[in-house]
């Protein structure tokens, strides 16, 4: 997560979703570059791959007086697609929401790959 998260009870929802990747950024930049919230550190991933399709998931954070979590599936696929890929989703805690709200948030999610060096971050809104 980025230095900053916002949420509010707001109708209605909306998606945008932004990325970029800079290989061969060391972790000693990144923790200059970013100040998380929330870090989840995941170790020995290649047992998670060997689980397939069953999904990982993160403790609970609290942000703006919600409880939030990271869902990672290792070898996500969408229908039809060939090549499975690993989906990192924000999910929302969703029992203290009143009946027909949504949470408005903007968020940074920033994954750093130690086994060869790259590192994503993904800005977006929901």
């Amino acid at each position: 997560m980025g230095n900053s998260c916002s949420g509010s009870p707001k109708r209605g929802s909306g998606r945008d979703l932004v990325n970029s990747c800079i290989a061969g950024a060391p972790s000693s930049v990144l923790g200059k570059i970013h100040d998380p919230d929330f870090k989840w550190k995941i170790y020995s991933f290649s047992s998670l791959l060997e689980k397939g399709t069953i999904p990982a998931y993160s403790d609970f954070f609290h942000c703006r007086g919600y409880k939030w979590y990271l869902q990672m599936t290792p070898m996500h696929k969408k229908s039809g697609a060939g090549i499975p890929y690993v989906a990192l989703s924000l999910c929302l805690n969703q029992n203290n929401l009143k009946e027909g709200y949504t949470i408005k948030a903007v968020f940074e999610i920033s994954v750093y790959n130690n086994s060869n060096g790259s590192y994503c971050d993904y800005q977006g809104s929901y």
